[in-house]
């Protein structure tokens, strides 16, 4: 089942009502573990695939940008070098990986606004279902990528 209330009492509360849950599928947030170690003590506890997939795209997707901003650095000090011994036409180097920059600006922005609104970190999390520490990262007064 999925809980349309993300909160700690209403995971131990359907725990609850349904004894003898010997396994729960849950994403890395502490909330949930916390929930679950209360609400069925001796079931056990594992990360389900779409939450590790998706959190190794994000990785990769962070990895590959520093590795581009590195190869980007050195192509430049290249084209200086070879600029120097050969002056001609340079044609610009690529700026950003848009779709990333996108989505860490947007985030950003979402969770700046719902700080407007007084949420805590906590309740971001949850609402957003991002662990906190990615919430207190992108709750910076400038996006982490840029």
């Amino acid at each position: 089942d999925l809980l349309e209330d993300p909160s700690t009492d209403a995971l131990v509360d359907w725990l609850g009502k349904h004894p003898g849950t010997e396994v729960i599928c849950r994403d890395r947030d502490g909330v949930y573990a916390s929930a679950a170690r209360r609400g069925a003590p001796d079931a056990l506890q594992v990360a389900d695939r779409w939450h590790l997939v998706h959190n190794l795209a994000d990785a990769l997707e962070r990895f590959t940008v520093r590795v581009l901003a590195s190869v980007r650095k050195e192509l430049k000090a290249e084209a200086i070098v070879d600029a120097a011994a050969a002056p001609h036409s340079e044609q610009p180097l690529p700026t950003s990986s848009g779709r990333l920059m996108e989505r860490t600006e947007q985030r950003h922005a979402e969770i700046h606004e719902l700080m407007g609104q007084g949420l805590t970190i906590s309740a971001i999390s949850r609402r957003l279902r991002l662990e906190r520490k990615t919430v207190r990262r992108y709750a910076l007064p400038k996006p982490p990528l840029t």
